[in-house]
């Protein structure tokens, strides 16, 4: 029976060593993306009127706020302020 609980046991302490592993795996793929997306965004710099029209285009054609961001590697803010002012 002693033998059982300290097989079990090995057993727990395996799949906690794993389950460790792949929150550091799923850390690490975060914190690089974390500062990809940093490093794409432009900051502090004004917006172009071709990338206010760019913008306002895709707003135009359906995408999300969120994915106009994305695509155009600019804020929330600056997309934001530019199809408020659009409208």
């Amino acid at each position: 029976m002693l033998n059982e609980l300290g097989q079990k046991s090995n057993e727990a302490d395996e799949y906690k060593a794993k389950y460790y592993e792949s929150l550091e795996r799923e850390n690490s793929l975060l914190r690089d993306r974390l500062m990809f997306k940093s490093q794409n965004l432009q900051k502090s710099t004004r917006l172009s009127e071709s990338e206010k029209k760019n913008i306002i285009n895709l707003y135009k054609s359906g995408l999300s706020q969120a994915e106009i961001c994305r695509k155009t590697s600019r804020s929330d803010t600056a997309v934001r302020n530019t199809i408020r002012n659009a409208l």
